[in-house]
């Protein structure tokens, strides 16, 4: 399981995530919110892209805080790529 630090409220923790019939929408259970960091945890290829996909879509519309990890989850997936 991943552990998430919330930028609203600063906890750090499991999130809550509601299953969206995909990777599922992860967010903060003590505030609710959808700012979160990821710290640490096993995802897969999938989750990295929709994670890549949310930060893109955040920053059209003003928020760039998510753009550095998403460039660090992108590293990750294209590392596995460059090795072959």
């Amino acid at each position: 399981m991943a552990k998430i630090k919330c930028f609203s409220c600063g906890y750090i923790g499991a999130p809550d995530i509601e299953d969206d019939g995909e990777s599922g929408i992860w967010w903060c259970p003590e505030c609710d919110s959808l700012y979160l960091e990821i710290l640490e945890g096993d995802m897969t290829d999938y989750e990295k892209i929709e994670w890549i996909h949310y930060a893109i879509q955040e920053a059209m519309n003003g928020n760039t805080s998510e753009l550095k990890q998403a460039i660090g989850l992108l590293e990750d997936v294209r590392e596995k790529y460059m090795k072959d």
